[in-house]
């Protein structure tokens, strides 16, 4: 997705690639979310949880049929904080996810109730192709 947007006065172009799973509605509603930016060093990989959300110490990882290829036990992605990877460290998730077949989350939400998410990670190339081709066009990544 790609577009532009004024702040503090200036017109601002953006790319970004972003994965929202709501995986439970209302009146308990939850989500958690992707974002991926580019950066002049590279790109920004920000995870967003609800407030409260408490990981099990492995249950943040990339699966394949062979085992975990990728996990953080970051405290700020753990807790449900700030989860946010930059420079080499989003490379190297960014490459995990290429490699991968499964984002796996093993969760207890802010209500309270055990989560075990799934994202399918099989799609990933191909988005990824697209939000490259499209970053280059709007002149926000270099060749």
């Amino acid at each position: 997705m790609c577009d532009e947007r004024e702040e503090h006065g200036a017109l601002k172009k953006r790319c970004y690639l972003r994965r929202v799973d709501v995986f439970s509605q209302a009146p308990k509603f939850a989500a958690q979310f992707m974002f991926i930016t580019p950066e002049p060093s590279g790109y920004k990989v920000d995870f967003g949880m609800e407030f409260c959300t408490l990981f099990h110490p492995s249950g943040f990882r990339i699966e394949t049929m062979q085992g975990d290829i990728w996990r953080t036990r970051l405290p700020g992605c753990l807790t449900g904080l700030s989860c946010t990877f930059t420079g080499k460290d989003a490379q190297i998730l960014i490459d995990s996810m290429g490699d991968g077949e499964a984002f796996r989350f093993t969760f207890r939400d802010s209500h309270g109730q055990s989560q075990d998410l799934s994202w399918p990670l099989q799609t990933f190339e191909s988005a990824w192709d697209d939000f490259q081709t499209q970053a280059k066009s709007h002149g926000l990544i270099q060749e």
